[in-house]
């Protein structure tokens, strides 16, 4: 999982520019689909490593698998790397994975859909 965090006093006080941006990220999505090079190259310079080496980490298909969203798999999996990270005490203590998600960000681009489509 890749997750994706704000500061929450940030969203307190600027509900409208992180739902604009979290809009932004999740429009990449379609262009990833089509753009694999691109992708892999992005990736490539985030973690400092080879085309090989991402498609052997995040599969052959990582182009076409990207998204961002709260569906039940994605918490999941976040859960479980939080679960990792607990385990091998790069967390000081466990939490409620469900419960330190915000949804707002989600909602504000749900009505920003709304307002571009009056």
């Amino acid at each position: 999982p890749r997750p994706l965090t704000v500061n929450a006093s940030t969203l307190d006080r600027h509900p409208d520019i992180v739902s604009r941006f979290l809009a932004r990220v999740t429009d990449v999505e379609g262009w990833a689909r089509d753009h694999e090079h691109e992708v892999l190259g992005y990736l490539g310079r985030e973690t400092g490593s080879g085309h090989d080496w991402l498609r052997l980490a995040y599969g052959a298909d990582v182009h076409r698998r990207l998204r961002t969203d709260l569906d039940d798999a994605s918490i999941a999996a976040l859960d479980d790397f939080k679960r990792f990270l607990v385990d091998w005490h790069f967390l000081p203590a466990d939490f409620d994975m469900r419960a330190w998600i915000d949804r707002r960000a989600f909602d504000g681009i749900a009505a920003l859909s709304r307002d571009a489509a009056r």
